[in-house]
């Protein structure tokens, strides 16, 4: 005969189940809604803190520094022109009339190689990017193993450089124009839970 005490101990009741269930979903929970619960708050210092590091700014096709014939056939001259006369660049003559361009002294954070491009060009940076307010964000759901959450934002284009405005620039960069022009704008980010908080999930371009 089996002893109803034996019984009961090898075999947990129903309470004591719902007890381990639990305790083992507790680090989940604590993820989801612990220490970085989505808010709009948080969501919004996020975004801060990435494009504080991520400015504004457009891809080009091209790699420095670069040399070309002054009378040649040259896909980006006009644009390089028109960089060298806003002083981000500097053009070196050179010798069988060719000219050398370089990223200006005290440029480089204006044009420099791109942070997270897997195929190369240079970034020219023209603004700082200001997020105004969240408005919409999905319940934190777990994707390939991680809490992820889509979130709808409105940012503004703050302290655009002097020179995203002059004449040449406007004309060779009709991107940075269109930009300046519509300086609040709405985007949407993938938003990560990480151990240190939400962070924007980063894509190569």
């Amino acid at each position: 005969m089996v002893d109803d005490n034996k019984r009961t101990n090898r075999f947990p009741s129903n309470a004591a189940k719902k007890v381990l269930v639990l305790m083992a979903l507790a680090p989940l929970l604590n993820a989801c809604h612990g220490s970085s619960p989505a808010s709009p708050a948080k969501f919004k210092a996020a975004l801060q803190v990435y494009y504080d590091r991520h400015p504004a700014c457009l891809a080009l096709a091209l790699t420095l520094p670069v040399e070309i014939e002054k009378s040649g056939i040259e896909p980006m001259q006009a644009q390089l022109l028109a960089l060298a006369k806003a002083g981000v660049l500097t053009a070196v003559a050179k010798p069988a009339n060719r000219i050398r361009y370089i990223v200006a002294p005290g440029q480089e954070n204006v044009l420099h190689p791109e942070h997270d491009s897997f195929f190369g060009g240079m970034d020219l940076c023209f603004a700082r990017r200001i997020i105004v307010k969240i408005d919409s964000f999905t319940a934190p759901s777990q994707v390939a193993g991680q809490t992820v959450s889509q979130v709808g934002y409105e940012f503004k284009l703050h302290g655009s450089a002097a020179w995203a405005s002059s004449p040449a620039i406007v004309k060779a960069f009709p991107a940075i124009r269109a930009a300046l022009r519509k300086p609040q704008a709405r985007a949407v980010a993938t938003m990560v839970l990480t151990p240190a908080g939400w962070r924007r999930q980063q894509t190569p371009r």
